[in-house]
């Protein structure tokens, strides 16, 4: 298998394609996963800061005996989970209340009269994250500095991140599909022009250098397509011009040799014809030279 993936260029670049896809989907799950709840948690203190600022404000236009409302209108917000008022020195100091001590469920008194509620959690029943600030402020008509903390639930950012890791596995798996479909499309539509040039490319290679051109792409494949189709035409017109000179070589190689076995034969005929008299002659003046039969006279 291994071998035919690196055969393959489609198959190459396909699972190139879908590890890219697959890097970069889960890059931007982790980087929305890291950054979101930094910025919600953002938001929430902000809202924090915003509601809190409100009731100094209200405060400090507030006598101690008249704040109670404002202190307990606050903590009837969902994301205020306790209030802790000191004076500089950071000894506690009680929170002014209407109502007697212990009249809500979920809130307890301590011995400073510090109202506190349980502390938050999630519907799973996880503590969810709190968030707390320290604000100096001054009763109206008081100029004695107290320190108001304040602590608010961060339980949708506790719910935001259980979201996050909970999708993770469907959202995973969606990557990995489309990356899967997308690198397959994408490897498809890339490789089938290469796929078709070294198609073509390998008929060149065999001499068939007659194959329709398909065109109708203008871009740089479509050029090489059409510069391959243009060379095959021409290196067909050269090869038929080749061809057509060899084949009158060879028609004047078979003349020449024509020629030659002519001009063998007519100087074999003519030395044959040569010979006869040149011999006779040649018997004749033997005799005469060794005076022999009809030649002893010879003078």
């Amino acid at each position: 298998m291994i071998k035919n993936i690196k055969d393959s260029l489609s198959a190459k670049l396909c699972l190139i394609t879908a590890f890219l896809l697959l890097f970069m989907g889960l890059a931007v799950y982790g980087l929305l996963a890291w950054s979101m709840p930094r910025t919600y948690a953002n938001e929430l203190n902000g809202a924090l800061e915003r509601r809190t600022q409100a009731l100094i404000s209200q405060l400090a236009r507030s006598t101690p005996e008249e704040s109670a409302g404002p202190f307990e209108r606050f903590l009837q917000n969902d994301d205020i989970v306790r209030l802790e008022l000191s004076d500089e020195s950071g000894s506690p100091v009680p929170l002014p209340s209407r109502r007697p001590e212990n009249t809500r469920e979920e809130s307890t008194t301590d011995d400073y009269g510090l109202v506190m509620e349980a502390v938050a959690e999630t519907a799973d029943g996880d503590t969810a994250p709190l968030l707390s600030a320290s604000y100096p402020f001054s009763f109206a008509g008081d100029d004695t500095r107290y320190i108001l903390t304040v602590y608010g639930t961060a339980a949708q950012l506790a719910q935001l991140r259980q979201t996050f890791v909970q999708i993770f596995p469907i959202l995973l798996l969606a990557c990995v599909l489309t990356s899967l479909a997308v690198s397959w499309l994408y490897s498809f539509l890339i490789t089938r022009p290469l796929l078709s040039l070294c198609r073509i490319a390998r008929q060149m290679s065999e001499m068939e250098l007659s194959w329709p051109l398909k065109g109708g792409r203008t871009d740089e494949l479509g050029i090489l397509e059409q510069s391959l189709h243009t060379m095959s035409e021409r290196l067909s017109a050269t090869l038929c011009e080749l061809q057509s000179a060899n084949e009158r070589l060879a028609e004047d190689i078979r003349s020449e040799r024509a020629r030659e076995q002519a001009r063998s034969d007519f100087f074999s005929a003519a030395s044959h014809e040569l010979k006869m008299p040149v011999t006779i002659i040649r018997g004749q003046l033997e005799g005469m030279l060794l005076r022999i039969g009809v030649y002893k006279d010879r003078d």
